[in-house]
């Protein structure tokens, strides 16, 4: 893990509802320059950096100082990225590096990740902008988030909280498919009012409207736990709806899904996972 003392003279927790970082900042001994703020969420700020050493562009994101503090959050981190970056794939996100910036007398510590920088916009955004995906359009789409789950499967990594959020889109060839990549494996946090993000055993952890039903019975995660929001993701996009929205809570929603799904379907759903080679699922649409 990279450590700084720290560049960036203005970040002294004096304002904590403000960016962490300016233009211009240094991180990491000044490897990392942050270049402009990409957006702020629940969990931190992401920024494009220029990453001095290598001359390449990296998203930058970084987590509030709460949880950079947290020795329990911050291990939890560490193991979920030492996971993500097993998985090499043209459809989901890489990751890079992770790093703690500042401290001191008058500098919060920040916790920072750096991973690949991707353009276009969120399955999310669309379905928000419309229209409803035709099926020859939605295919496309579809089948390369699949290959991505099919990869972070076969390297033991489960996203546990795929969403439409989570699924960037990238501009293509002319007139072809966008490309599709998965973001946040593990490290999603709540970027999105209305997500439940729970760390410690026992607990929830996923996004209500996407969660399978074995997160709500706080059993283990598996890659069916994948396919079946890749499913409910399916849905949304051909009818711009989601199966079991009711205009709820979140969090009645997710009760509403859970209460309609019978105990034959969850074991039907742990026996598939459970016959995949290696715990593997098969995640592509036949």
């Amino acid at each position: 893990m990279t450590k700084s003392s720290g560049d960036a003279s203005h970040d002294n927790g004096s304002s904590s509802n403000g960016p962490a970082f300016s233009r211009g900042d240094l991180l990491a001994d000044g490897r990392y320059r942050i270049e402009r703020l990409i957006g702020r969420g629940g969990s931190g700020d992401v920024y494009e950096a220029l990453d001095t050493a290598l001359g390449g562009a990296v998203a930058l994101k970084t987590l509030k100082p709460s949880l950079a503090g947290n020795a329990i959050q911050l291990e939890r981190f560490r193991r979920e990225i030492q996971s993500a970056r097993r998985v090499t794939h043209p459809n989901v996100c890489r990751i890079f590096d992770m790093g703690l910036h500042g401290g001191g007398a008058r500098r919060q510590e920040r916790f920072f990740l750096t991973m690949e920088l991707l353009g276009g916009q969120s399955l999310a955004q669309r379905l928000e902008a419309g229209p409803a995906f035709a099926t020859a359009e939605a295919l496309p789409v579809l089948e390369q988030v699949a290959a991505g789950l099919e990869a972070a499967h076969a390297a033991g990594v489960i996203h546990r909280d795929l969403k439409p959020g989570n699924i960037m889109l990238l501009p293509g060839a002319p007139g072809g498919a966008p490309r599709a990549v998965i973001t946040d494996f593990g490290i999603a946090l709540s970027d999105a009012q209305g997500d439940i993000r729970l760390t410690q055993s026992g607990e929830l952890v996923g996004t209500p409207e996407y969660m399978a039903p074995e997160q709500a019975d706080l059993g283990p995660s598996t890659p069916a736990t994948d396919v079946y929001a890749l499913g409910l993701i399916t849905y949304e996009m051909l009818t711009l709806r989601r199966p079991f929205d009711s205009g709820e809570t979140p969090l009645a929603r997710c009760a509403s899904c859970f209460r309609t799904s019978t105990h034959a379907g969850r074991r039907r759903c742990s026996a598939a996972s459970n016959a995949s080679p290696s715990g593997a699922s098969s995640a592509r649409p036949r």
